[in-house]
This record gives C-alpha cells, structure tokens and sequence, in this order.
C-alpha cells in the first residue's frame, strides 16, 4: 500500500471547511503521485501549485463534525504526505491551532 496522505474536504452536510482526514494510497495511485513528483523536481512551488495536484482521489468519508459520511474528489500533491519533510514547509492540519 501507498503512503497516508492528509486531504482537506469540505463537507456537503454541514459545511464545516476545515476537515483534515488522513488516506492512504493505493500502489497505483502512489505510483502517480511519485511519477508527478519527479517530472517537477526542479520546478519551484508556484509552478508545482500552478499544474495542479499531482493525483485526484476519489474517497468516501466521515466528517468530523456532523458524523455524515459522504464522497469527495480530493488533490494530493507530495507535500501532503504525513512523512513529508522539508524544512521551508509548514503542513497544513499537523499543527494544532488552539
């Protein structure tokens, strides 16, 4: 199985925008993410931002406040990967706000 990834729908129920879910990858859709990743290796992040994600998932979840389960297409781009590391780079969802 691919890496766990962090997503950021928003939920269709109740409108909260601020979800963080984690998936995990398929090896197919891994396979993608990685195959993006190096045909921008040289590329700054705007234009990696700028040619959009590097994979669209289709996932079905829970949202975390009205516990209504629903489909939503998300971008995963290589930066959103839990073991991702670099030390320009704040992720988004790992740290806690308040």
């Amino acid at each position: 199985m691919g890496k766990m990834y962090r997503i950021h729908p928003t939920c269709p129920h109740c409108g909260e925008e601020h979800l963080s879910l984690v998936i995990r990858l398929t090896d197919e859709e891994q396979a993608e993410i990685d195959e993006f990743s190096k045909s921008h290796k040289d590329a700054n992040w705007w234009d990696k931002i700028m040619d959009g994600p590097g994979l669209i998932v289709q996932r079905r979840v829970i949202c975390g406040c009205c516990r209504q389960e629903f489909s939503t297409h998300a971008g995963v781009w290589e930066e959103d990967a839990l073991d991702f590391d670099e030390p320009n780079y704040i992720p988004i969802g790992k740290y806690p706000v308040f």
